[in-house]
């Protein structure tokens, strides 16, 4: 059998093992070896990363009604999203609103820090931080970092235990 892609030609020059995988030794790449979690220093001076992210539609569950009536209702139940979202979570901080039109996504963060708040002997401590935008274009790592970086750790986050 002739091969005609250049891909399969040079696999078949490679040395192989009896089970078919390749030989030779392989070198990782630096990006293949960076760390894939969502680092942040904020404000305050904590470093903090993502363990979780949610985006959705801001007004997913409601049918039908007025503007209005629709954008007091998903500001009213955005503390309830969160907590259904992260069941394990204690603690729950909703960025201020804009005024306007109601923003068309939610964005909901699971922040972790390795330093307890109050409790010397917990293990970390956390905070789910939601917050209403209509920017879904900017990248993720930067857009977090924007919304998170000013929240006041201390005041809203609780300590947990593993």
């Amino acid at each position: 059998m002739e091969y005609k892609s250049e891909l399969i030609r040079s696999r078949l020059a490679r040395p192989q093992l009896p089970d078919g995988a390749s030989a030779e030794s392989r070198r990782i790449a630096q990006p293949e070896v960076r760390s894939r979690r969502l680092n942040y220093r904020l404000d305050c001076g904590r470093d903090v990363y993502v363990e979780e992210c949610r985006i959705s539609r801001s007004t997913l569950g409601s049918y039908a009604g007025s503007g209005d009536a629709i954008r007091a209702e998903v500001i009213r139940r955005l503390p309830d999203r969160a907590f259904e979202q992260f069941p394990s979570s204690d603690s729950v901080f909703v960025k201020p609103v804009p005024e306007g039109n109601l923003p068309a996504y939610t964005f909901m963060v699971s922040l972790v820090c390795r330093q307890p708040v109050s409790d010397p002997a917990a293990d970390f401590s956390s905070l789910v931080v939601c917050w209403l935008s209509d920017d879904i274009e900017t990248s993720l790592p930067e857009l977090v970092e924007r919304e998170v970086r000013a929240v006041k750790w201390d005041m809203h986050a609780v300590d947990g235990d593993f």
